[in-house]
């Protein structure tokens, strides 16, 4: 019904936060370098931990869920070609597992298989939408709602940004549960 301001305001809080976070880097860089030539094997394990207790603490719902999510993440993440001594790890001499496996193949695949069994149950009741995405832009309504979770999601994906490892996906993750939680409407997330 609003996908079109929705698609606008994303794009919008995308170009903001992606702007600032390149003026943070481009500022923070040689202090950053600094910090990071003095990292040693017991800060990139702190640094390790304290990402995965974040992933733990930012899951909702039962923890024991989270702590096994996090570690088939660990599992999965074991495959491919090791970072230090250059060796093969549990690829099974299949070439393409040299680099791992992929997160999007993977969840592209999961949730793909499930449509399609999900389609397959229902026979004759296909439901295709059809409906026309209207205007991107947003009224200013519209913008100054959304103006305090731009800002927010700004400020964690710069800082979750300059972590190593985590990247886009864990900032874009973390700002939805971070909005999510803070939301006084639940339900108007997906």
């Amino acid at each position: 019904r609003r996908a079109g301001p929705a698609l606008g305001i994303s794009a919008i809080g995308s170009f903001f936060a992606g702007t600032f976070a390149t003026f943070v880097i481009a500022l923070a860089a040689p202090p950053l370098a600094e910090v990071a030539l003095k990292f040693g094997p017991a800060e990139y394990f702190s640094l390790m931990v304290t990402g995965l207790v974040l992933a733990v603490v930012l899951a909702r719902g039962s923890v024991v869920k989270a702590v096994c999510m996090v570690l088939l993440g660990l599992l999965l993440g074991l495959v491919g070609t090791d970072v230090n001594s250059g060796t093969q790890r549990f690829s099974f001499g299949i070439s393409e597992l040299s680099d791992g496996i992929g997160f999007v193949a993977v969840a592209m695949g999961m949730f793909g298989f499930t449509e399609i069994i999900r389609n397959l149950e229902l026979k004759d009741e296909r439901d295709v939408s059809t409906a026309k995405v209207g205007s991107l832009l947003p009224s200013w309504e519209e913008i100054k709602i959304c103006t305090p979770a731009v800002l927010r999601g700004t400020i964690l994906g710069s800082f979750l940004g300059v972590l190593p490892g985590g990247g886009a996906l864990l900032a874009s993750f973390a700002a939805y549960t971070v909005e999510k939680k803070l939301s006084k409407n639940k339900a108007m997330f997906g």
